[in-house]
């Protein structure tokens, strides 16, 4: 029996759960990657460390697993709120593996830097 495609879905967010201080929308995004994730979809969450004035206590090396099928990797954030060097210089090679780009916040520079690196790779973003 021939195995269907998995399809790998990045979605890029300016801050994550456990970024709370920003009320509802983090629970929305987390509860819909994790409604999503399956063995047809993998989610690939993109996100930064902010948290409005200050910084989660994440490792910004590596991915959180959230379920099977669902992974966090937050970036460092140069300027909170404003712009993560470590984006800029490592979120390519996480863009170019996805087949659907998700976004969620328009009025960041990791929206910017996204949208840029989908054009540059030929991947489908989904705004």
């Amino acid at each position: 029996m021939k195995k269907s495609k998995s399809y790998k879905i990045c979605f890029l967010a300016s801050s994550f759960y456990p970024a709370v201080v920003y009320g509802g929308p983090t629970y929305s995004n987390l509860s819909l990657c994790k409604n999503v994730q399956s063995e047809k979809f993998n989610i690939q969450v993109l996100t930064t460390n902010a948290n409005k004035t200050t910084r989660l206590e994440v490792e910004t090396d590596k991915n959180y697993p959230h379920g099977k099928y669902f992974n966090v990797r937050y970036f460092n954030e140069t300027i909170i709120g404003r712009f993560s060097w470590q984006f800029l210089m490592q979120g390519k090679k996480y863009i170019r593996n996805c087949d659907l780009i998700h976004c969620v916040d328009m009025f960041s520079t990791l929206f910017l830097m996204g949208l840029y690196f989908s054009r540059a790779t030929g991947q489908t973003i989904l705004i």
